[in-house]
């Protein structure tokens, strides 16, 4: 099958979850595009399609609640896991970033169907440390969203509060990363060609999930999404086991 059908594709099935539940679209693309590309160029394209995904989102929770205090810390520390993270994707082989996104991916997913309560949180301390981590993440493996679910459960906000703070974090995160990309020429052309072909249906998908949102359970969105990252997750650590 032609690679511009598959991205398109895999576009689709991450604007759905994204829309869904605000959380798991990246994390469902980035393994399923490095089976048609390089570790590097999924992740730049994942970063880019993850502003579409956030613009929509924001779009949609635009009467949200957005806890400042806790955005303003957490994007205050993800610029130094940035710097470093885009330097990680360049040094750090690529087998190596594949088996910490396959664990990534299943320790999300055990997570979120194992219904653990987190403990509550007062006050914004780890804000820091999770943002340094998740802009890590984001800039080496496309994938900053499981820290910042920890970080959200822990907070004794509505629902829609902690999708809100997702949200919004993970759009400027890939403002951010997608910055950080462009300044090394991580960014280039075929990549912006699939970026290309891929948008469009990604902002459908994407925008079908939200309307569909509020129509389905909350915690039913959530163990959908958490089993499906985990079959990724396992299949992805098979991949990189294999390589």
């Amino acid at each position: 099958m032609d690679i511009y059908l598959w991205i398109i594709l895999i576009a689709i099935a991450a604007g759905l979850i994204q829309g869904l539940s605000g959380f798991g679209g990246a994390a469902l693309a980035m393994p399923l595009f490095t089976l048609l590309m390089d570790l590097q160029s999924s992740v730049v394209l994942v970063t880019l399609l993850s502003l579409i995904i956030g613009a929509l989102n924001l779009w949609a929770l635009r009467r949200g609640r957005w806890h400042i205090a806790h955005l303003h810390r957490l994007l205050m520390s993800a610029v130094f896991g940035i710097v470093v993270g885009v330097f990680s994707l360049i040094v750090v082989p690529e087998q190596v970033l594949l088996w910490i996104l396959g664990l990534l991916l299943v320790g999300q997913g055990v997570y979120g169907l194992s219904r653990f309560a987190m403990p509550r949180l007062s006050g914004t301390r780890l804000a820091y440390p999770i943002g340094a981590v998740a802009g890590w993440l984001s800039a080496t493996v496309g994938v900053p969203g499981p820290p910042v679910i920890v970080y959200v459960a822990m907070q004794a906000w509505l629902p829609a509060e902690r999708k809100g703070v997702m949200v919004a974090f993970l759009m400027l995160l890939a403002v951010l990363t997608a910055g950080g990309h462009a300044a090394m020429g991580l960014t280039t052309s075929t990549v912006l060609l699939y970026f290309l072909f891929a948008s469009p249906p990604l902002m459908l998908a994407t925008l079908i999930g939200i309307r569909v949102f509020d129509r389905m359970g909350v915690q039913g969105q959530a163990q959908l999404v958490n089993l499906i990252l985990l079959v990724v997750g396992v299949l992805l650590i098979y991949e990189a086991f294999v390589r």
